[in-house]
């Protein structure tokens, strides 16, 4: 559902709890090169420079989702 969720979340964005953070890419890390960090508690102490998603509303997306299944039959 990776790709309903992404489109559900450009669509219908009240359908996910969403928070702003410092988001960035592990490039020196020895085990983690290429790993995505996302400080949700502000410890880096940087500046918010994405907004992430932190849940959603299962069954509000459901709803949504088969709903515009049913649309293409």
């Amino acid at each position: 559902m990776y790709d309903a969720c992404a489109v559900a979340c450009l669509l219908e964005p009240d359908l996910f709890d969403m928070t702003k953070a410092f988001v960035d890419v592990e490039i020196a890390g020895e085990l983690t090169a290429g790993c995505t960090v996302v400080d949700l508690k502000g410890y880096l102490k940087r500046e918010p420079n994405a907004t992430v998603t932190t849940g959603v509303h299962a069954d509000r997306f459901c709803d949504w989702f088969m709903d515009g299944i049913a649309h293409c039959a």
